[in-house]
């Protein structure tokens, strides 16, 4: 028989309980008006929440609002704002999404720092990502009738990368914790050379990104500050396929070559596992380059999984993106269409795991297992189509980024399915069994 509390003791409880749900509540609150890297420097540390001059190396995004003043001329305070947090919803999902914090907002303006509190070694990328997919989500905002006249709000971003000071500035009654120094202002000054529409970034930014977009060579430009003209960039599009560099590698020619014959036993049949592994730098990427051109030469499609380091925390995103490839959906298409392309490739038992993946009906009711085993399903239909159709390669890109439940599933088809051949290329070795191991020298 359990231990029964005296009715006093149960109060109590309840009593602490609700205090704990209200603290907990009102930390929320403030994680809305605070930078997240504050909110967690005040719960490490309460009683010491000052910090004297910590240097970082950053990247700074700083985006504005066109169409702002003609809006606030035309409407209401209260219908400017609501216009206002539509568009900032849109950009801090996103800005989320690849790691950001935001600094600040300043009236329509916002500042996001990308490597504070966490750095990642591809900060200048994910800027960037940001950027581009800013500029997608806003395009996706209608035009706001104010008086007669159709409005369409849009923005310009500059983008710069650089070391700068995170300090509190202030008194003991009320501080301000920011980051200040050349590089912010810098990043403030592009915004301001960028035209509605354009992400701009420095030289600064783009020697660390300059494979992963495509780009427009701007005239160098002449910012308050700088005593020289700075060269600039605009950022236009993800590429691709990255650029490679073929670097020379002692021993890469012997792995070439074993890729090729691995190539060749696949199109006669064979069914082998393959995994490419190695640490950065070491010619990975050169050979995952050339198991691709030689399956093409052969006439073997490649369907391929691709694991992205900003997304690994985000569930089943690696399987997203590669089913929004096969079934070529962009971001600005309606719930309709996207539907109306799953129902045209998929079998009708075999739909559900997409309509949950692309938010077509509502998963509250799901745990993780169940949803793991709809989207398997129909992962393992768009294999057997594609397959059905000609000689198939499953192609697992950057597998050690994949998201734990893309994982999850990948694993699971890749253990089952018997009649094609499969490529991981990862840094680490997964806990999997192999036919063939590959590691770059």
């Amino acid at each position: 028989m359990g231990v029964q509390l005296p009715p006093l003791t149960i109060s109590v409880f309840m009593e602490d309980q609700d205090k704990l749900s209200h603290l907990k509540a009102k930390i929320k609150a403030y994680e809305k008006y605070l930078p997240r890297r504050i909110v967690e420097k005040i719960d490490y540390n309460p009683h010491n929440v000052r910090v004297e001059g910590e240097r970082r190396f950053v990247t700074i995004l700083f985006g504005d609002v066109s169409g702002f003043t003609a809006l606030s001329e035309r409407l209401d305070p209260e219908d400017v704002i609501k216009v206002i947090n539509k568009y900032f919803n849109k950009m801090l999902y996103i800005v989320n999404k690849y790691g950001g914090d935001v600094d600040k907002f300043v009236g329509d303006a916002i500042m996001v720092v990308f490597g504070a509190p966490v750095a990642h070694k591809n900060d200048p990328e994910r800027a960037v990502r940001a950027a581009l997919e800013m500029q997608e989500a806003i395009e996706t905002i209608e035009p706001v009738p104010a008086k007669g006249e159709l409005i369409k709000v849009r923005m310009s971003i500059g983008i710069n990368t650089g070391e700068i000071v995170a300090l509190n500035m202030g008194t003991d009654q009320r501080m301000e914790y920011t980051v200040m120094g050349d590089n912010v202002n810098l990043s403030a000054r592009l915004e301001g050379v960028a035209n509605a529409g354009q992400v701009i970034i420095s030289d600064s930014t783009h020697k660390y990104v300059k494979d992963k977009f495509d780009f427009a060579e701007l005239e160098p430009v002449s910012v308050k500050g700088k005593s020289e003209p700075i060269q600039i960039y605009q950022a236009l599009s993800v590429r691709e396929r990255e650029a490679f560099r073929h670097s020379v590698i002692v021993g890469l020619d012997d792995r070439k070559r074993e890729i090729a014959h691995f190539v060749s036993e696949s199109a006669d049949g064979r069914t082998d596992n393959l995994l490419i592994t190695g640490d950065e730098g070491t010619g990975k990427s050169i050979l995952s380059s050339h198991l691709l051109d030689r399956a093409d030469r052969l006439n073997i499609n490649i369907l391929t999984v691709k694991g992205q380091s900003f997304l690994t925390s985000t569930p089943y995103s690696a399987l997203k993106a590669f089913f929004k490839g096969i079934l070529e959906i962009d971001d600005s298409e309606t719930r309709d269409n996207i539907k109306a392309k799953i129902d045209n490739v998929l079998m009708k038992e075999y739909r559900r795991g997409l309509y949950y993946l692309f938010e077509l009906a509502d998963t509250s009711h799901l745990d993780e297992n169940t949803m793991i085993s709809y989207i398997y399903n129909a992962l393992r239909q768009i294999i057997d189509i594609r397959s059905a159709s000609g000689k198939l390669i499953l192609f697992i890109d950057d597998y050690h980024y994949i998201d734990k439940q893309s994982k999850e599933i990948l694993d699971s088809v890749t253990g089952e399915i018997e009649n094609i051949p499969v490529v991981y290329l990862s840094r680490t070795e997964p806990e999997l069994n192999f036919d063939i191991v590959i590691e770059t020298p």
